[in-house]
């Protein structure tokens, strides 16, 4: 097995081991203010700095938390809302009083858009569930998509027909001990038929187990 050495800067760049470098700095550089004759103003103001990026780093964790439990709320709101809007709606239409003008008036009208299926594409999006790859995308007009995934640069390649919004890929890795890049690309499927521009790629790596 051969090997090499490689330089690893001091200064982390992680988020979590930069601060833990700070605590740990903080914590014993008092003692080596006399020993080495530091500037202590240089040191106090050093420390300063840490402590404000430290604090600004804690204030975005924070948020970030705030942020994502606010996101869980709003949807988990949604569903009932959306569902009593639709039964509102119904009640509207039930009135005598009612006309297309009213629902238009609040809103309530439904409209039609119109797609060029010629130049459409869909918009893929990964994230990782249960450790694999799961690829999204909105289904729309069409029946699904045709998805192909190339792993490695071409070492591998596979292509499946995808009738949901979403597909979890749990084909078979090469090495499940080294890093694994599969690239995703797809077309709208409409009727049995390939139809479209294809996507833009996405790229998934899976971690080493």
């Amino acid at each position: 097995m051969s090997q090499t050495t490689v330089l690893v800067d001091f200064i982390a760049k992680k988020e979590e081991d930069f601060i833990s470098k700070v605590h740990n700095f903080e914590s014993k550089i008092d003692n080596y203010v006399p020993i080495l004759a530091l500037d202590e103003a240089k040191i106090t103001s050093l420390k300063a700095h840490l402590k404000a990026y430290v604090d600004a780093c804690n204030r975005k964790n924070a948020l970030h938390a705030e942020a994502r439990a606010a996101t869980q709320t709003c949807n988990e709101l949604l569903n009932p809302l959306t569902k009593e809007i639709r039964v509102t709606k119904k009640d509207i239409q039930m009135s005598p009083n009612c006309s297309p003008a009213v629902i238009v008036d609040l809103g309530m009208d439904n409209t039609k858009r119109v797609i060029d299926v010629d130049i459409d594409f869909p918009t893929l999006s990964t994230k990782s569930v249960a450790g694999f790859p799961q690829v999204k995308y909105t289904k729309g007009p069409y029946s699904g998509i045709r998805l192909t995934c190339v792993i490695n640069n071409g070492e591998k390649e596979y292509q499946e027909t995808v009738t949901q919004h979403y597909y979890n890929d749990t084909f078979p890795r090469i090495n499940p001990q080294v890093p694994e890049t599969r690239v995703y690309t797809a077309y709208f499927m409409k009727k049995g038929k390939i139809v479209g521009q294809r996507s833009k790629p996405v790229t998934f790596i899976l971690e080493p187990i």
